[in-house]
């Protein structure tokens, strides 16, 4: 059963936003405080409307598909994410990780981060929690790294 020991990282995020929080307090009575905030650029502000190709043929185009933008948001905000966490575990900012976030951006945060990170992660929780205040988050937190 992992604890969250004082000094812990918890990150709280879902496709769109994330916030980091240290445990300020003791693993029976924790207390979250903010460390950074990150928010992701939407694709439709990076991307245009997709574009046409060349059959081959005089004046004969095609469409593209268009691409999937809430993938390449998700994929593109778990890797900026993911990068800020290695630059702060190599730092030696933290020494234990806990990650609370919606399941499919656990599953494409999990897929970019580096073994520095990875290897201080104590707990994940698979919900979406971003709404969540910080008092309200410590409980919870608390109480799914026990059920582990």
């Amino acid at each position: 059963m992992a604890k969250l020991e004082k000094g812990a990282w918890v990150v709280v995020a879902d496709t769109e936003k994330a916030q980091i929080y240290r445990n300020a307090e003791t693993p029976w009575k924790p207390r979250l405080e903010s460390v950074a905030q990150l928010e992701a650029v939407p694709a439709s502000a990076t991307f245009g409307r997709p574009g046409r190709r060349s059959d081959g043929g005089p004046n004969q185009m095609s469409a593209l598909e268009a691409p999937d933008l809430h993938k390449q948001t998700r994929e593109r905000f778990a890797r900026e994410l993911a990068e800020l966490l290695y630059k702060k575990a190599h730092k030696g900012e933290f020494a234990h990780l806990v990650i609370v976030a919606a399941p499919q951006f656990l599953g494409a945060l999990r897929d970019e981060m580096h073994q520095t990170v990875l290897s201080r992660v104590i707990g994940e929780i698979p919900k979406t929690l971003t709404e969540r205040k910080p008092h309200e988050l410590a409980p919870l937190v608390k109480t799914g790294l026990e059920a582990q």
